[in-house]
């Protein structure tokens, strides 16, 4: 996952491409377990830059809803 982000960084910069990445990184089900489970710090990083953390724990707690 680190070099995923490092990869788009390095290519496209930090703007609306980061943003995309972290969007559906946020709303996809499997990516929302997985960052949730085991955390990255590159994904926290930018989540909290673009303002979508909130709305991260809303997914997260769905998810965990999903999962009962």
């Amino acid at each position: 996952m680190s070099n995923l982000f490092r990869f788009v960084e390095k290519m496209f910069g930090a703007g609306n491409e980061m943003l995309v990445l972290v969007t559906d990184l946020t709303v996809n089900r499997d990516s929302a377990t997985f960052i949730s489970r085991c955390g990255c710090k590159e994904y926290e990083k930018y989540n909290k830059k673009f303002q979508i953390y909130e709305r991260q724990q809303e997914i997260e707690d769905a998810v965990e809803k999903l999962s009962l």
